[in-house]
């Protein structure tokens, strides 16, 4: 939670993240922090990683080679500014099978 609280999300919003993702219990603080990295270095802000965390809380249990396979996609069909695509689309990381297909229904 240490990283969480890093990101200035407060214990009132963890309690809510805890509600909506059932297995957030068994992320360890190294799961949370790859997580954390791994939004950054594929661009995204510190603010706005809080707020996909705090949009979409299930996005949490995605590994780093997750995120990457879906921001590979997105890449391919030529978004560029992930920062911007995620903040506005935090929910992309819930779907199992996405085409360009989807893409164009968000984008």
């Amino acid at each position: 939670m240490k990283s969480l609280m890093e990101l200035n999300i407060d214990n009132l919003e963890i309690s809510s993240i805890k509600g909506i993702n059932a297995s957030f219990d068994m992320l360890s603080e190294d799961d949370i922090k790859e997580y954390i990295d791994t939004m950054h270095e594929i661009g995204c802000e510190y603010g706005t990683i809080k707020n996909i965390i705090l949009s979409n809380p299930l996005s949490l249990n995605k590994t780093r080679d997750e995120i990457l396979e879906v921001v590979n996609k997105l890449v391919s069909w030529g978004i560029r500014d992930m920062d911007m695509f995620l903040d506005t689309n935090p929910r992309v990381f819930n779907v199992y099978n996405l085409t360009s297909d989807y893409l164009n229904t968000i984008y």
